[in-house]
């Protein structure tokens, strides 16, 4: 924290780690002709998902009415499966992904009075499918659908926000979002649910 140009200036950068690991089982749901009853095991595995992330933040007040504010992030996630259900009709599906991405954000405020603020802010947006989603194959296949990309988004957002009377406040905003690769249902049945990669999407909206 300091100045940059005789203005205030601060920067702050970081880093994350974490690690999620579960022991997954799947069971038939019938034994002979019996139906909704625990039955043999389909599905051993040992999945663990982790990511690290360094980012950056700054904030610069350009004026006594104007500051800009920016940050960069990078992100690495990993995802593993240790397959322990190996036999003549089912395969070791053991598997790897990774999925990378480095997101900038940018943003501007200008104060018009004490009490009422504009602002613009646009960034990029990066979504791994989770555990639950690469569950399944589409093609009925065994092992994790390692298949799946992450979506990615660009996002744009325009706001007013105004106080008055103490705590009281309005807050109006449009906001545009245009993703790719985004994470759909694909199919539902049996109890499975399997997902896709859709192509693009865009969506608009004021609150």
């Amino acid at each position: 924290q300091g100045e940059l140009g005789g203005r205030a200036f601060e920067l702050t950068v970081g880093g994350s780690w974490d690690r999620q690991n579960q022991q997954r089982r799947g069971y038939e749901n019938f034994v002979g002709d019996t139906l909704g009853v625990l039955g043999a095991l389909r599905r051993d595995e040992q999945d663990v998902v982790w990511d690290v992330d360094q980012y950056a933040q700054a904030s610069w007040q350009l004026s006594s009415r104007w500051s800009l504010s920016g940050g960069l992030r990078h992100s690495s996630v990993h995802f593993r499966v240790d397959d322990r259900y190996i036999t003549t009709g089912n395969p070791d599906d053991s598997g790897r992904r990774v999925y990378d991405a480095t997101t900038p954000v940018v943003g501007v405020l200008f104060r018009a009075s004490r009490d009422w603020h504009l602002y613009a802010s646009w960034g990029r947006g990066f979504e791994t499918p989770t555990f639950s989603e690469l569950g399944y194959r589409g093609d009925g296949g065994s092992g994790l659908n390692l298949a799946l990309a992450a979506a990615r988004s660009n996002n744009l957002e325009l706001g007013s926000k105004w106080r008055w009377a103490g705590d009281n406040s309005v807050e109006l905003a449009w906001f545009q979002a245009d993703t790719r690769d985004e994470l759909a249902v694909d199919s539902s049945t049996d109890g499975r649910t399997t997902y896709r990669n859709r192509g693009r999407a865009r969506r608009r909206g004021v609150e």
